[in-house]
């Protein structure tokens, strides 16, 4: 109606329009309708109720923010006060008419510019979706690379580890196979040894039987036959001399076979220790006893000095076969006029410590080391020309080791020697 320019049906509607946005509480309709009805009141003539109702339309436009609907109604107003001929108040709502639409043009601008932005930002993001996605497939080929690589890697790795543990199984079993070969040759070059020593061994025996064994009874012989050639003709005194001599053959000739028959048992495995608590004191004095008369030839004293109740955990046999021998060597070493002495006494860890001193000959440091070896040039005589085999140190050695002790010596040239042995103590009897 009101572009036909029929202004009263159009006027009619917008005041409905009006009192029904009053019901709602629609602003915007309300509004639109103020500014209609200013339209309606200027085109119609009626400036002061056009002004009316576009006051009301710009004071709730304002308050809403509905800036289009300011600016129509600021342009109204300065057109009805034109007419008016409020030219004061024209210019007034003109200017505001032209800030607003600058404001809107500049809101129109900053909106279009963020539209610009915001497709501007979205083919950003897009590009960077797609370079990402590049990226995610350039880094899948990089990880099916990788992955291709590791396992290439990983079978070489184990290719590698099962030729070097083949390595390492033939080498071992290379090295158990030479060390194998070097033991058995090393066996073997000890068992030539053994058997290299074992025919040394025989050969001094049969030397021994021999020649050491055979002089003794060679001179036995002699002696009974000068007694029964000479028997008539012989003075007592000439007797007395020729039984001595016959009876220190005899008991050296007997020495020797004990030896002899003592050793070959060591060597064949046959002697067992048979240990029992023996006194120490009483087995010295039986050695001493048999010993004596010897020493008297010699003019030599054997002192004993030996704590009261000392036993010893030993072989009897054995221990008085170790005894006979040192105490007999020390006779046949020492010089005339000289001192024997037998000493023992209780050590440390339960252990029983027999020496036995002579003042002699002494033995050279460099032969030390030999004297419990069997060898070919191992006897010496003594200071009376006394003869020996080099065999009772040897059995004396073995003896106490084979009973648990140990044999040292400590000697000087020309001044004398000690032999010194330890072995177990006395054991206390377990009840049953």
């Amino acid at each position: 109606f009101l572009n036909e320019e029929n202004a009263e049906p159009a006027l009619s509607y917008f005041e409905r329009a009006y009192k029904l946005s009053l019901k709602t509480e629609d602003a915007h309709l309300r509004n639109a309708c103020l500014n209609q009805l200013g339209n309606v009141y200027l085109l119609t003539g009626k400036p002061e109720k056009a002004v009316y109702y576009l006051e009301e339309a710009s004071r709730i436009a304002s308050e809403n923010k509905y800036f289009h609907q300011q600016a129509n109604a600021y342009r109204l107003l300065h057109e009805t006060y034109a007419k008016m001929g409020n030219f004061e108040k024209a210019y007034f709502y003109s200017r505001l008419h032209t800030t607003i639409n600058d404001s809107i043009s500049v809101q129109k601008n900053i909106s279009a510019t963020k539209e610009l932005e915001m497709k501007f930002m979205t083919g950003v993001k897009q590009q960077e979706i797609e370079l990402l996605k590049k990226n995610a497939e350039i880094q899948e080929l990089v990880l099916v690379k990788q992955k291709t690589l590791t396992y290439g890697l990983t079978a070489f790795g184990i290719i590698m580890l099962l030729t070097s543990s083949l390595f390492i199984i033939k080498y071992r079993q290379k090295k158990r196979i030479a060390l194998k070969l070097e033991a058995a040759n090393n066996m073997l070059v000890k068992a030539n040894e053994i058997i290299a020593e074992s025919n040394k061994t025989k050969d001094k025996f049969f030397s021994i039987i021999t020649h050491d064994l055979r002089s003794p009874f060679l001179g036995l012989v002699g002696l009974t036959d000068l007694m029964v050639q000479d028997m008539d003709n012989l003075e007592k005194e000439e007797l007395r001399d020729y039984l001595t001599l016959t009876h220190r053959t005899a008991q050296n000739l007997f020495s020797l076979l004990e030896n002899m028959l003592s050793w070959a048992r060591l060597q064949t495995g046959k002697m067992v220790v048979q240990a029992s608590n023996v006194n120490v004191c009483e087995l010295v004095q039986e050695v001493k006893d048999v010993l004596e008369n010897s020493a008297k030839l010699k003019e030599i004293g054997i002192h004993v000095q030996i704590e009261g109740r000392l036993y010893a955990y030993a072989d009897r046999n054995m221990l008085l076969t170790i005894l006979r021998n040192l105490i007999s060597n020390a006779v046949k070493f020492s010089f005339p006029n000289q001192s024997i002495d037998v000493f023992a006494h209780k050590i440390d860890n339960n252990q029983v410590e027999v020496s036995v001193t002579d003042h002699g000959t002494g033995i050279a440091k460099d032969r030390i080391d030999k004297l419990f070896q069997l060898g070919q040039k191992q006897s010496t005589r003594g200071t009376s020309n006394e003869k020996g085999t080099g065999l009772g140190l040897v059995l004396v050695k073995d003896m106490i080791e084979l009973m648990g002790g140990q044999i040292r010596v400590e000697s000087e040239e020309n001044k004398g020697s000690v032999f010194i042995f330890t072995l177990p103590g006395e054991k206390a009897h377990v009840a049953l």
